[in-house]
């Protein structure tokens, strides 16, 4: 990961440049990359995350094959944040009570063990205790996919019992046991078509994605545009003092929850269904303040 941090922020490099700066940096404990060391590298970052580190002959410089598209590839991108943030953190440890990180307690429990069960395509048993039930129950189900979201692990995939694909916190998990049983993963499941049209975890059957427009002041619209709310964020029309800006998603709470969070500053314009349940929201919130 360091290797693949230090080409993707050079853009091109030479392997001098490389060996100098992996001397410089706290893991090489001064003794530089031998040249076959090197290679066999990049063969394993090919193949375990499709990043390939090509060779720019006339000027001996190394990069990454379309670096542009690592957003994309979700495992890569993440490693290199995480890589990049640590790395930083590490080298910058005298003054680490300045640097402050969010925390996520649900990596620290039961990720790794999920993680082989996915690899391992074996059946896990739970005891899980959601927030909105007063005691855990058990839960028998074939881990599909991961996914992390405002600082909670998340584990997809269906029980046994109702083949229904739901969401567990995995902070919520109690116990976890991974069974000798195994399952065949389906071929035609793709976890982001699965959550194209939902915001974070949310995805209801009975709560379908459809094209919704919102107006928003100038300064929003450039915040969403550096922290879009949706893959499908599309601008619409923009002005001076105001855009519309249209989504194709399924309106949950975590959409309300997110319209809400910009206050005054974002207006729910289309379809009518989607405005008139917000403003039912807002109503409901207000009455408190009336009484």
């Amino acid at each position: 990961m360091w290797l693949v941090n230090t080409i993707y922020r050079a853009g091109h490099i030479t392997f001098s440049e490389i060996n100098r700066r992996w001397i410089e940096c706290p893991f090489s404990d001064g003794n530089p990359i031998p040249l076959r060391t090197f290679h066999n590298h990049r063969a394993a970052i090919l193949d375990n995350f499709d990043i390939n580190i090509c060779c720019y002959k006339p000027r001996n410089e190394y990069y990454i094959e379309n670096a542009d598209d690592l957003a994309s590839n979700s495992v890569a991108s993440w490693l290199l944040n995480s890589f990049a943030v640590s790395n930083i953190a590490f080298e910058n440890r005298e003054i680490r009570d300045r640097i402050l990180l969010e925390h996520i307690p649900s990596a620290q429990k039961h990720l790794d063990t999920i993680l082989q069960a996915l690899r391992e395509e074996r059946i896990i048993k739970i005891m899980y205790n959601a927030f909105d039930c007063d005691e855990a129950h058990p839960v028998t189900l074939k881990p599909y996919f991961v996914k992390c979201y405002e600082r909670r692990w998340y584990l997809f995939g269906p029980s046994v019992d109702d083949g229904i694909v739901k969401s567990y916190g995995l902070d919520r998990i109690l116990n976890l046991e991974v069974t000798d049983e195994h399952f065949v993963y389906p071929k035609d499941f793709v976890p982001t078509e699965y959550l194209l049209g939902a915001i974070g975890i949310s995805n209801y059957p009975n709560i379908p994605p459809r094209r919704i427009v919102i107006k928003c002041t100038e300064l929003q619209r450039r915040y969403l545009e550096a922290l879009p709310l949706h893959p499908s964020q599309t601008v619409e029309e923009q002005h001076e003092e105001w855009s519309l800006i249209s989504f194709f998603l399924a309106p949950t709470n975590e959409f309300y929850r997110r319209i809400l969070s910009h206050r005054e500053h974002m207006e729910i314009v289309s379809p009518p269904e989607v405005r008139a349940e917000f403003a039912n929201i807002l109503d409901i919130m207000l009455q408190p303040y009336y009484e």
